[in-house]
């Protein structure tokens, strides 16, 4: 059961008109932020007062293919063209068109002819309407309301933003990927995706898991510390702002905040998302579109570049991370064991944070050279349990590399459930 093929392309089309309009929109606000943050441009210019006019112009004109884009997303879902005009309202807008569930869709997959039936499920999921409309319009909406809420109140509106307390944090974070996850499961339900195909059974291979995160630990953990010493002297300023930023804001951590931290924002909001759209979806579209060795290749490519936005030493750590994931569920055809491997990974690393850096919970501020001084005496043991772990890891994906005619875990399941 499955969306007819002229909605689906009316889908397609419809959400390539939108992100033109918001690409058209944005691309010129981008390049004068730009221009003037270098100091390119002066705010008091007649250059930038100019391109300020070619941007306001681009703003409006981006609007009606906006509004276009929406009245034919709209349609597509089988509702009248009008309510496309909710696209006035920008992203807002975008939001509600997102929530309406799809309208008299559903017909039989034997009228689509010359398809793979096996294919059509991750056919009928479009990896932009997730990431794009359903994530950021859903992040922009709950936020706006967060923020209605704070003036109401008479709250002071930039401790939303500047100054959120942990609490604060977590439930918005928590909303916002329920409302997102809601509607990416009413998708694969339309889609006609079958939970026993992602996950045939609930026997795990803890044993199996366990290994690769331990070694993988290993790596992460060495990797990270021999690459940042290195690199401190390359980009001091950079570690030194990493330092100041990220590590030593967790020195003040509470026990009960950290504990939170791990079992609410890695677990249910990083790890539970990542196993099932990256994944479950993500990785399986691209096997199926790309073939598997592009396909995984190219997820883990992807999650190491996002990962090292945060820290540049996470790049390659993070594109083996990937690696294992991928190849575990292709391995094991079970996304219980990838979701249990982040989880295990997760809580080995964050147990190892916790006994090194919470002795004491009111460190001082680590200096450049501080930094340097902690972990010079041990480099050497770093460079054996990073060449130690490294080949356990790429032995691991040697050996379990899919091959170019295997199918992906979901195919494999429901061929074998029809056996």
């Amino acid at each position: 059961m499955v969306m007819p093929l002229m909605n689906r392309q009316n889908k397609n089309k419809a959400i390539k008109l939108i992100l033109q309009a918001l690409g058209i929109q944005l691309i010129f606000p981008i390049i004068i932020a730009g221009l003037s943050n270098a100091n390119i441009i002066s705010e008091n210019s007649k250059l930038y007062s100019f391109l300020g006019l070619i941007a306001l112009g681009l703003f409006v004109g981006g609007y009606f293919l906006f509004i276009r884009g929406c009245c034919h997303y709209i349609k597509s879902k089988g509702y009248s063209s009008h309510w496309g005009w909710l696209g006035l309202l920008s992203i807002i807008g975008l939001f509600f068109l997102s929530v309406i569930p799809p309208k008299n869709l559903v017909i039989s997959s034997g009228n689509l002819p010359n398809e793979s039936l096996e294919n059509i499920p991750f056919e009928e999921i479009n990896l932009v309407e997730i990431f794009v409309f359903y994530f950021l319009s859903s992040a922009t909406v709950i936020i706006m309301a967060a923020s209605i809420f704070y003036t109401i109140n008479d709250w002071d509106t930039n401790r939303l933003f500047d100054n959120m307390d942990k609490l604060t944090e977590y439930l918005l974070a928590c909303l916002i990927v329920i409302v997102w996850g809601m509607l990416i499961l009413r998708d694969l339900k339309i889609a006609g995706f079958q939970i026993k195909h992602f996950i045939p059974n609930l026997k795990v291979a803890w044993q199996l898991i366990l290994k690769i995160a331990i070694i993988y630990t290993f790596f992460a953990v060495s990797f990270w510390r021999l690459f940042g010493y290195y690199f401190s002297f390359v980009y001091p300023d950079y570690i030194n702002y990493y330092l100041k930023t990220s590590i030593n804001n967790d020195f003040h951590l509470s026990v009960s905040e950290f504990i939170l931290n791990l079992l609410v924002l890695s677990i249910f909001i990083e790890i539970l998302p990542f196993t099932i759209i990256f994944q479950g979806i993500v990785l399986q579209k691209w096997c199926l579109k790309l073939g598997n060795k592009k396909g995984i290749l190219l997820l883990s490519l992807l999650l190491s570049l996002l990962s090292s936005i945060a820290f540049v030493p996470l790049l390659i750590s993070t594109f083996f991370d990937g690696l294992i994931s991928s190849f575990l569920f292709f391995k094991t055809k079970n996304l219980l064991n990838t979701f249990f491997y982040q989880v295990l990974k997760k809580l080995i690393l964050s147990f190892l944070f916790f006994i090194v850096y919470f002795q004491d919970l009111k460190l001082s501020p680590i200096s450049i050279s501080n930094y340097r001084e902690k972990h010079e005496p041990f480099l050497i043991l770093y460079v054996i349990l990073s060449i130690i772990s490294c080949v356990f890891i790429i032995n691991f994906i040697y050996k379990n590399f899919p091959k170019p005619n295997d199918k992906i875990p979901y195919d494999e399941n429901n061929n074998k459930s029809l056996i």
